[in-house]
């Protein structure tokens, strides 16, 4: 649709160029009366809600298949299928389509601290290899600590691998466009409050203070059992606004002349909102899960060990 059109549409369904929503409508989407009328048009919008966490609901109900064990213990929670499919096809190579990892509640037993694990988050549709960090405690139970390759939030120019993944950004951010409805959306995930990322991003806004023992993602697995007792998994979503001339002169906002984007540019990452998702490490609640987690790695070691007696 021309600019001219989409300036028409807006004053016909009242609509206003910024608007105010709450993080649940963002996160699992909103609508108005711009938006239906837009749907409405033939290949302008395909959706009759606007969301950012399209892949995921408070009711999801996909189905997946995963690894037992009982063949190779090492494989247990390994995912075969997700949502009935072996490979994704929204990325751009082959190996970055591959839906590698457990879901992250639980790993292979025996764990040594040279391992390294990976998980597949179907929030972002994609793996995350993750690296030891150390040794913690919870209530007396000793977990290995492991946190997200510092490689998935470099640039593409900067580590040319992720662009398998369209991440050609700043450092710090990963490219999220292919999981939104429009691929092309200029969504970007990042670390809450742009920890670790270029510092040019940071003084880009106001009001961001990144703090790693708050806006980090860490998961604590017990090593033994490859059981996880604490995680904390956090996810900043950035929008890319960029200034153009087309749309500012009809726009009276002196507030906004002094806007200084990335490194000088006309280009803004806005952060919009970040989830943190925590679980595990407070009493009893801790020794139920690890105990329950703890029965059915010991269920699949039994058949596994059961299977080899027999042969």
């Amino acid at each position: 649709m021309e600019l001219a059109g989409l300036w028409g549409l807006m004053k016909v369904s009242g609509a206003k160029l910024y608007i105010h929503q709450n993080v649940t409508a963002l996160a699992w989407g909103y609508s108005d009366s711009f938006i239906k009328d837009l749907h409405r048009i033939p290949h302008q919008l395909p959706v009759k809600s606007i969301s950012i966490q399209i892949n995921n609901s408070i009711a999801d109900h996909k189905i997946s298949t995963i690894n037992t064990g009982v063949s190779n213990i090492s494989q247990v929670g390994q995912y075969i299928q997700w949502d009935g499919n072996k490979t994704l096809d929204i990325w751009f190579s082959q190996e970055a389509n591959q839906i590698r990892g457990t879901e992250g509640f639980f790993f292979k037993p025996n764990l040594q601290e040279t391992d390294n694990l990976t998980a597949f988050v179907d929030d972002v549709m994609r793996s995350f290899d993750l690296v030891y960090q150390g040794r913690v405690n919870h209530l007396g139970l000793e977990a290995f600590r492991y946190g997200i390759n510092n490689n998935t939030f470099k640039s593409a120019f900067t580590y040319h691998k992720n662009g398998e993944y369209g991440s050609w950004c700043p450092d710090g951010m990963f490219f999220l466009g292919p999981t939104q409805v429009i691929k092309e959306t200029p969504v970007f995930g990042s670390k809450p409050h742009f920890l670790d990322a270029d510092p040019l991003l940071l003084d880009s806004v106001v009001g961001l203070s990144p703090d790693r023992n708050k806006h980090d993602t860490v998961i604590d697995v017990e090593p033994t059992t490859g059981a996880n007792i604490f995680f904390r998994r956090q996810l900043q979503v950035n929008v890319q606004v960029n200034r153009t001339e087309k749309i500012w002169w009809k726009i009276n906002f002196k507030h906004l002349n002094n806007l200084k984007g990335y490194n000088g540019s006309d280009v803004l990452y806005m952060p919009v909102l970040y989830i943190c998702e925590v679980r595990g490490g407070q009493g009893g609640s801790l020794r139920t899960w690890f105990y329950n987690l703890a029965k059915l790695i010991d269920r699949q070691i039994c058949v596994y060990c059961i299977e080899h007696i027999q042969l």
